[in-house]
């Protein structure tokens, strides 16, 4: 394949998702992932955020979300991987057994070492918001594994014939300076991007647009280890110029492509956030009338009659109003609110209630509230939300 085939396979794949799907993460983002709100809109960086949300309800469901799932799933105290040998007769020999029990140690203490818990986090973060998350795993001289999490909208997936995603395909941007850190000089030259070169040589923040493509190799010879016999090749792509920069493999795909729920046909997942857009939005204008109820409780309106008589009026402490006092019926007085806050507050916790359901947040109760439950109350608690949350 060359650089102008592996363009041409991510544009047809961003033909798939311009739209329906940019629109509709673009508004997950918006209720309950502000900080990623940049799908199908330019921000730039610093900007302040319109005020349209008017409601937290959903960035805190998700965050709810992403850290119950997270201290149920990997609490880091915890070896929550285990290794096993696949014959259960060798399991029963007790050196076996503290053999794969020391490595499922010493593989945690690898995790915990890492940026695992930093990155898994935002996936699961990305999962509640958008339906479907990206995390790729690659080794590192450091820290021997390296964690990183892409939002789904620089992300393109492709499905084999059994459902499962088997190609990525990953668009980002590079500063020069960037770009020859990670490709290094002498290979961008030799590749005719020496424009590339001479802005780092210039300290230059122009941004050059790259292609990561990982796929499955139909044809590699199994008896060569370099990167271009791996299962999966890792091609990487600058757009300027339609040439490859580096071309390499893996045994595995380093990117991982998890979805919560997907529909029928549909390659990317559907989010809880994705499911209670209707309920948001109706949340957000019951908490506007609730504020607005609220405001004409705390400050009514001024009635005055329509002839001038009236000067000064403010809703100001120490305020002097004046008014004829020759006219009896000329005195203001305050409009008595017939609105009832408590009508819009109720209907209001009945959608942040149903929003936070949505994002499973009842599943992760606080201790508090298993104080007052009896051993048997709190055994049977634990034992319902386990089952919810055995679907996944």
């Amino acid at each position: 394949m060359t650089g102008t085939d592996i363009i041409k396979r991510y544009d047809s794949m961003n033909d798939y998702v311009i739209g329906n799907w940019m629109n509709l993460w673009q508004e997950c983002a918006d209720w309950s992932m502000p900080t990623n709100d940049n799908v199908n809109q330019i921000r730039i960086a610093g900007q302040e955020k319109p005020p349209q949300r008017l409601i937290d309800s959903c960035i805190e469901a998700n965050f709810n979300f992403g850290s119950g799932f997270f201290s149920h799933m990997f609490p880091p105290n915890t070896v929550w991987a285990k290794f096993r040998h696949p014959m259960p007769d060798m399991m029963a020999k007790s050196s076996v057994a503290n053999y794969f029990e020391e490595v499922s140690r010493i593989i945690h203490q690898v995790l915990i070492g890492s940026n695992f818990s930093q990155e898994e986090f935002q996936s699961l973060l990305c999962m509640g918001c958008f339906g479907t998350n990206v995390m790729s795993i690659e080794e590192d001289d450091k820290n021997v594994v390296k964690f990183r999490n892409f939002v789904v909208n620089k992300v393109r997936c492709a499905e084999n014939y059994q459902g499962n995603v088997d190609t990525v395909a990953r668009e980002f941007e590079l500063t020069p300076r960037q770009a020859v850190q990670q490709f290094g000089k002498d290979n961008l030259e030799e590749k005719g991007l020496d424009r590339i070169v001479v802005d780092a040589q210039h300290s230059k923040e122009t941004k050059y647009s790259f292609i990561h493509y990982v796929c499955p190799r139909e044809d590699y010879d199994v008896n060569k280890k370099d990167g271009k016999n791996k299962p999966f090749a890792s091609i990487y792509v600058c757009r300027e110029g339609d040439v490859i920069v580096k071309e390499g493999g893996f045994d595995y795909n380093p990117y991982k492509v998890a979805r919560f729920v997907t529909g029928n046909d549909e390659v990317y997942g559907r989010s809880p956030m994705s499911m209670k857009l209707a309920a948001a939005r109706r949340g957000n204008v019951i908490y506007r009338s609730m504020i607005l109820s609220a405001e004409q409780h705390a400050n009514p309106q001024w009635l005055v009659p329509d002839d001038d008589s009236v000067k000064g009026l403010s809703s100001r402490a120490s305020a002097v109003i004046k008014y004829r006092a020759t006219n009896p019926n000329g005195k203001p007085e305050r409009l008595a609110p017939n609105g009832d806050p408590g009508i819009a507050l109720e209907m209001y916790q009945l959608h942040d209630d149903e929003i936070k359901r949505m994002f499973f947040n009842h599943l992760f109760q606080p201790l508090e509230d298993y104080r007052n439950m009896t051993a048997f109350e709190v055994n049977e608690r634990m034992t319902s939300d386990l089952m919810a949350l055995a679907p996944f």
